[in-house]
């Protein structure tokens, strides 16, 4: 198990990258793998009566022939990576196919009428200009997901030799990441979405994200090659750059659109009139093929709390500086005592695993494995410099 304070360096080309990844982090990879295939989830999607070595490997045959096809045409260099890490980290890149398959199964949930499972959760807070003590943008998130994940999560120092280097946090099977910061100043968070449209595109969005960090140097930036390309899967996004711009973007599989202001909220459903249209329904609960410890419970629930837990907060903080961002990601609600509704999450299956505070002018994050209660925050730089700050006004949301 990897602590949030070992960084695993990362250079090259995209081949290379995934090798020193795969070699710094095997036993994570490797713990993480049989963490999943031993899992609820994967359990879950297979049929009572098949084998579990049979599903095994038909799910890994067509997760390869799904994967290896669209990330041919769509991101080639994730796809060098994920070979790289598979030859690293000593595992058959077929089970890295797979739980990036799995992925975007991740961004479905079983509700009535029945679909497929469920998925995890995360809450996250954007800060800028006069919502933020010195009017820097910010991004602060806790990352919602089962303790025995918790093996697999790592934190990464990326040089590709094509692309921007950047800082992110994710896990050690993936090429991809669910936070992190570029060297250009620009930051980026992974909430999961559950827009219930569909594609015929499969690129998953921890990959979609690690293609911004790449190649995207601003919000602006950001947003554009969000908007123009195939994807799969759910997702709020928060985005920040070292100018102070700042803003969620809402994104399904066929549509996208943005909230902006100096502060931000994001939890896991949407808020936007076009995406509203297309996640789970407000009332929905889980069905019989969601897990069993979430049958009979709404799908929002713990969403909806989060969400006014950050909206809570919003209201009785004027500016957030570093501490205050902290506490945001540590609160237990107004009784003190963490549930599965609070923005610091001990539900019986879902719990804040891990911990990112993102900070686009210094272009570094402070992170956490565990629960951010427990633990403390360590910091990871770019590099040993960084550029001087750079303000830039917004305009408050109307």
């Amino acid at each position: 198990m990897l602590q949030a304070s070992q960084l695993i360096e990362c250079s090259g080309d995209h081949r290379a990258m995934g090798e020193a990844q795969g070699r710094a982090a095997r036993a994570a990879l490797q713990g993480v793998i049989r963490a999943f295939l031993r899992g609820d989830d994967f359990e879950a999607a297979r049929p009572r009566l098949m084998p579990r070595a049979l599903f095994q490997a038909m799910a890994e045959r067509r997760a390869t022939k799904l994967m290896r096809r669209e990330l041919s045409k769509q991101a080639p260099e994730q796809l060098a990576r994920m070979q790289g890490i598979a030859a690293g980290g000593g595992v058959p890149v077929k089970r890295l196919h797979l739980g990036l398959a799995a992925e975007l199964l991740l961004n479905e949930v079983a509700w009535i009428p029945p679909g497929p499972r469920g998925g995890g959760a995360c809450s996250a807070l954007g800060v800028t200009g006069s919502r933020s003590a010195d009017g820097l943008a910010r991004i602060a998130k806790n990352f919602d997901y089962p303790e025995d994940y918790r093996v697999g999560f790592c934190v990464r120092r990326n040089r590709p030799k094509r692309g921007l280097a950047s800082l992110d946090v994710g896990v050690a099977a993936l090429a991809g990441c669910h936070s992190g910061v570029n060297e250009a100043g620009l930051a980026l968070t992974y909430n999961y979405g559950y827009g219930q449209d569909k594609s015929d595109a499969k690129l998953p969005m921890t990959l979609l994200a690690q293609r911004v960090l790449e190649g995207c140097r601003s919000v602006e930036d950001a947003e554009h090659m969000i908007r123009q390309t195939p994807r799969a899967g759910g997702a709020i996004l928060t985005l920040a750059d070292a100018g102070g711009a700042l803003c969620v973007l809402e994104v399904s599989p066929t549509r996208c659109e943005a909230r902006r202001g100096e502060l931000t909220a994001a939890t896991n459903h949407y808020l936007t009139p076009r995406l509203v249209e297309v996640d789970v329904p407000k009332d929905a609960i889980y069905g019989a093929h969601a897990l069993p410890w979430l049958r009979g419970l709404r799908v929002h629930d713990s969403s909806e709390s989060r969400f006014a837990h950050l909206e809570r907060i919003a209201s009785e903080v004027e500016r957030f500086d570093l501490a205050a961002l902290e506490a945001v990601l540590r609160d237990h609600g107004p009784a003190g005592r963490g549930d599965d509704g609070t923005l610091c999450r001990h539900g019986d299956y879902y719990k804040s695993t891990c911990s990112v505070i993102l900070d686009p002018n210094a272009r570094s994050l402070r992170v956490l494995f565990g629960q951010p209660c427990e633990h403390p925050y360590v910091e990871h730089r770019l590099e040993d410099s960084v550029p001087a700050p750079q303000r830039r006004p917004l305009p408050l949301a109307s």
